[in-house]
C-alpha cells in the first residue's frame, strides 16, 4: 500500500515495513513489554495468547491492534504511540522468517525496523535480523535467549541495555508459544491479514510534539490499572455486540459512580475499580463451573480467568448488569446505602450482620471475606433479576436477611472442635453460588412468598427447611415478623434458630410453627438476657440449672462454651429437643427487676431444693460462680465418673495451663495471696492441679508450702515431703479427717449434706490456726 494511502487504513505490520522504515524515536521509553517483573509478565502472556488465537483460530475475527500513532518523515515512521506493538510484532515476524528458514528473503524488510533510543538496541536488531538459528534443535524459549547471547555476533555488553534484555524474554516467550505453529510466517504475512491496527500520521493531522506529549503524558509510564484497563478493552473487543457500550460505560457511568466514591481519596479510585471488576470476574467464572467437574489446570493469573469468563459473551452482559447495579443507587456514596440497609448492632429497619463489624460491603473488597463477598454477590443479583437497588424496602430487606442466615448457616463443628468455622470456600464456591440463585425471588418478587411456595426444596440442607417454615409461619402470622426478626439479630443466634424445637414435637418441624403463640415472649426473654453482655455468668449458671447443655469432644473433654458467646451451644443441632424454650419460658416465668435479678432468682430457686449429693457437680457450677470463669472458653477435661477430678483449660488440652475449677474456687473465696493463688496452683503438661497452701506454719516457728488435692473421694492432704510433721489431733477429730495407710497424707472425706467448698474453706482456716506438730 503506498504511504500516501496508509494514513487511519487497517494494515498490518509487514505491510506497513514493505514501502516505510520504522525508527523508535528518542522520546520514546525502553521496550517494556518483555520486562520480568509481574505486571509486564501479565500484559506479555494476555498479548502473546491473543496473537496466537488470531493466528491458530481461522474462523475467528482479525485481531485489531487499535491505532499507532506517528509522524511521517519521508519514507521514515517516528511512532509515538504503538511502540511497545509494533516491537513485538518485529520480534514475531523475526521468529517466524527464522522458523520457515526464509530470513534471508524476509531481512530486507526486518532490516527496515530500528531503535534510535541506543546505539546498543539497533545494533542487537540488526545483528538479530541476519542471524538464522535453527529452532528445532532449540528445546524452549530460555533455550533460544541463550542461544542468541552465546552467539558470535551478540555483545555481552547489550545486557545491560533494558531494550534488548526485554526483546531476549520477548523472544523466548515467542518461542515457547508459537513454535508448534507450521505455517506461522504464511500466517502472518498473507493477506488478509489476521493481526492489524489503524495508522494515524500526526503530520498530517498537525500535532506538534510538545501537544502530542501532554495529551499522552509522555515520560511519564501508564499506570498499572491503564495498563490493565487496556488489556481488559481488548479482551472484550471480540464481542462487537456489546464491546462500544461497555467501553463507553467504562469512560462514564461506572467511573462516575467510583468517583463518587473516592474523590476525597483519588488515589484509590483505579484500585476500587479494579477490584469490583476482579471480583465480579471471579464470581462468574465460579458460577460458570457451578455442576461441572473441575479440570484440574490451575489458573496462572487474573486474566487466564478473565480469558475463560469473557469469552462467552452472555458473561460479558451479566457483568454489565451488575456494573450497572452501581449506577442505580442513589446519588449518595455507597457507605452510605450499605450504612441505610445494613447494621452491626441491632436498629429497626435494618439487616444487622455478624463478624467483622463492616457494613461496607465494597470497602476493601480485594480482602473481604467470602461472607462479605457471597452477600455483596446475592444483592447485585436480586438488583439485576429483581428489581434494581435504587429502594431500600422491606422486600429488599428480607431478602437480604435470608441470605445472611444462608451465609451464617453455612458452617462446620468437627467433633473434636469448640466453636463453627465457615465452609464458604474456593472449593465450594460454584455450588454456593448455585444456592444463591436458587435463593433469588425472580417470580415472586419476594422472599419469604418464594421459600413458603416452593414445592421442591431447592437447597438440600436442614437450613433451608428451617428457613422454609419461618417462610411459612409468617405468611400465616405476619404479625410474628418483627419478633422472629429479633431472635435472628441476636449474636447468640446469628440467624439460626435451630434450637427452637419442642421436647415433644409431634411433626418433623424445627418447632417454630409449633411454638408460635409464644414466639412473643420467648422473643422477649431472650432479648432481656442476651442483649446485656454482663449477664453471661449468670446465664451460663442459670442455663445449667435447666440442664446439662454441654458436648462432648473427645479425650475426656466436654464444653460448655464461652461465658461472652454460647453460639455454639443453642443453635448445634445435637441440643437437647425443648431445652432453649424451656429454659426461656423459665426465664419468662420469672419476676425481676431486670434480666440479671431474675437470672438470679431463677439460680437461687434451683438451689433451694438442691445438694451436692443430689445434683453433683451442677449443683457446684450453679451455687459458685469461678467454677466457670477464669479463662476464656469453659472447656474442661473430665475423665469419666470422676467429676471433682475436672481441669479447666486454657488450651484444647492438658498441654496448656489447666486448673481444677474447685481448686480455683476456693482460692477465690479465701481471697488470701499469703496462703494461696491462682497462678501457684495451676500447672500443665501433669495430670495433677493440686491447692498449694503456702507458708502453713508448724510448732517450732517455722513454716512450710503443702499440696491440697480435689479428688473424687473428697479433699487430699499431702504430708510426705515433710516426714517429721503431723496433723494436730482436735483438727483430724473436728473434720474427721482419716490417714491413708502408711503414708503422711490425709482424707478430708464429703460429709453427709457438706458442701466440698466450704469445708475446704474452714478446714485451711484452722490449718492455719492449729500449727503442724513435730515429730
Amino acid at each position: 500500500m503506498p504511504i500516501s494511502n496508509i494514513d487511519n487504513a487497517q494494515i498490518s505490520f509487514w505491510e506497513l515495513i514493505k514501502d516505510m522504515r520504522i525508527r523508535i524515536p528518542l522520546l520514546q521509553r525502553d521496550y517494556a513489554q518483555g520486562r520480568e517483573d509481574r505486571q509486564a509478565a501479565l500484559v506479555r502472556k494476555l498479548f502473546l495468547d491473543a496473537l496466537y488465537e488470531a493466528l491458530t483460530q481461522a474462523h475467528k475475527a482479525p485481531l485489531r491492534l487499535d491505532f499507532v500513532y506517528g509522524q511521517v518523515e519521508n519514507t521514515t515512521l517516528l511512532p509515538l504511540d504503538g511502540q511497545q506493538r509494533l516491537t513485538t510484532l518485529f520480534l514475531l515476524h523475526w521468529y517466524a522468517a527464522a522458523k520457515a528458514r526464509v530470513l534471508s528473503i524476509a531481512s530486507e524488510r526486518l532490516r527496515k525496523f530500528s531503535y534510535q533510543t541506543r546505539r546498543s538496541s539497533r545494533d542487537f536488531c540488526l545483528g538479530l535480523v541476519g542471524y538464522q538459528p535453527i529452532l528445532t534443535d532449540i528445546a524452549n524459549g530460555k533455550a533460544l535467549q541463550t542461544n542468541i547471547e552465546d552467539a558470535a555476533w551478540f555483545q555481552p555488553t547489550w545486557r545491560r541495555d533494558p531494550t534488548v534484555k526485554a526483546m531476549l524474554v520477548m523472544l523466548a516467550a515467542i518461542h515457547d508459544k508459537f513454535q508448534d505453529i507450521p505455517d506461522l510466517f504464511a500466517c502472518l504475512t498473507t493477506e488478509p491479514a489476521p493481526v492489524g491496527f489503524h495508522f494515524l500520521n500526526l503530520t498530517d493531522v498537525g500535532l506538534t510534539d510538545d501537544l502530542y506529549l501532554k495529551m499522552n503524558a509522555r515520560g511519564k509510564p501508564l499506570t498499572s490499572f491503564e495498563k490493565w484497563k487496556a488489556a481488559f478493552d481488548q479482551l472484550l473487543a471480540r464481542h462487537e455486540n456489546v464491546h462500544q457500550d461497555f467501553a463507553r460505560k467504562m469512560d462514564n457511568e461506572w467511573l462516575d459512580f467510583f468517583w463518587r466514591q473516592y474523590q476525597d481519596a483519588p488515589e484509590r479510585l483505579d484500585q476500587a475499580f479494579e477490584d469490583f471488576i476482579d471480583f465480579c470476574t471471579r464470581m462468574l467464572g465460579a458460577r460458570q463451573q457451578a455442576g461441572k467437574k473441575k479440570t484440574g489446570e490451575a489458573v496462572v493469573d487474573s486474566f487466564d480467568l478473565y480469558r475463560q469468563v469473557y469469552a462467552d459473551e452472555a458473561n460479558v452482559r451479566l457483568l454489565e448488569q451488575m456494573l450497572d447495579q452501581l449506577t442505580s443507587i442513589p446519588e449518595m456514596k455507597a457507605a452510605d446505602y450499605f450504612g441505610q440497609l445494613f447494621t452491626t448492632q441491632r436498629e429497626q429497619a435494618k439487616v444487622q450482620l455478624f463478624g467483622n463489624g463492616k457494613v461496607h460491603l465494597m470497602a476493601e473488597l480485594k480482602n473481604a471475606d467470602y461472607k462479605v463477598q457471597l452477600l455483596l454477590y446475592a444483592l447485585l443479583q436480586y438488583g439485576v433479576r429483581v428489581r434494581p437497588l435504587t429502594a431500600i424496602d422491606d422486600a429488599l430487606r428480607d431478602y437480604v436477611r435470608v441470605i445472611r442466615n444462608y451465609l451464617e448457616g453455612r458452617r462446620r463443628r468437627r467433633w473434636w472442635e469448640t466453636s463453627f468455622v465457615s465452609d464458604l470456600d474456593a472449593d465450594n464456591l460454584s455450588a454456593t453460588l448455585a444456592d444463591l440463585d436458587a435463593l433469588v425471588p425472580v417470580a415472586t418478587k419476594n422472599i419469604y412468598d418464594h421459600l413458603a411456595t416452593a414445592t421442591q426444596p431447592q437447597i438440600d440442607s436442614a437450613w433451608y427447611r428451617l428457613e422454609q417454615e419461618k417462610a411459612q409461619l409468617l405468611r400465616g402470622r405476619p404479625e410474628l415478623k418483627e419478633w422472629v426478626h429479633q431472635l435472628e439479630d441476636l449474636t447468640v443466634f446469628r440467624g439460626q434458630l435451630t434450637g427452637f424445637k419442642l421436647a415433644a414435637n409431634p411433626t418433623d418441624t424445627h418447632g417454630l410453627v409449633a411454638l408460635a403463640d409464644k414466639l412473643p415472649e420467648l422473643a422477649q426473654a431472650a432479648v432481656a438476657i442476651w442483649s446485656d453482655a454482663s449477664n453471661s455468668n449468670l446465664t451460663v449458671r442459670a442455663l445449667i440449672a435447666e440442664d446439662d447443655y454441654s458436648f462432648g469432644i473427645g479425650n475426656d473433654r466436654w464444653f460448655f462454651g464461652s461465658a461472652s458467646d454460647l453460639y455454639p451451644m443453642l443453635t448445634d443441632d445435637s441440643q437437647k429437643k425443648g431445652f432453649l424454650p424451656q429454659f426461656l419460658q423459665r426465664f419468662a416465668d420469672t419476676p425481676g427487676s431486670d434480666a440479671s435479678a431474675r437470672l438470679q432468682l431463677m439460680i437461687d430457686r434451683w438451689l433451694e431444693s438442691a445438694t451436692p449429693q443430689t445434683e453433683g457437680w451442677r449443683y457446684y457450677f450453679v451455687r459458685y460462680p469461678a467454677m466457670t470463669s477464669g479463662y476464656s472458653s469453659m472447656l474442661y477435661h473430665w475423665p469419666e465418673d470422676r467429676d471433682y477430678e475436672l481441669r479447666c483449660l486454657s488450651k484444647s488440652s492438658l498441654k496448656g495451663f489447666h486448673i481444677n475449677p474447685y481448686v480455683r474456687t476456693v482460692i477465690r473465696l479465701l481471697n488470701d495471696s499469703a496462703r494461696c493463688s491462682e497462678e501457684g496452683s495451676r500447672d500443665h503438661d501433669r495430670e495433677w492441679s493440686p491447692l498449694w497452701l503456702y507458708a502453713v506454719p508448724t510448732m517450732d516457728g517455722e513454716a512450710v508450702d503443702l499440696p491440697f488435692y480435689c479428688e473424687q473421694q473428697g479433699w487430699r492432704l499431702d504430708l510426705d515431703r515433710k516426714e517429721s510433721l503431723r496433723l494436730a489431733p482436735e483438727l483430724i477429730a473436728r473434720f474427721s479427717l482419716t490417714k491413708i495407710e502408711d503414708l503422711q497424707q490425709y482424707w478430708l472425706s464429703d460429709l453427709a449434706g457438706s458442701d466440698r467448698i466450704k469445708t475446704a474453706i474452714q478446714f485451711i482456716d484452722q490449718l492455719y490456726r492449729q500449727p503442724l506438730l513435730m515429730g
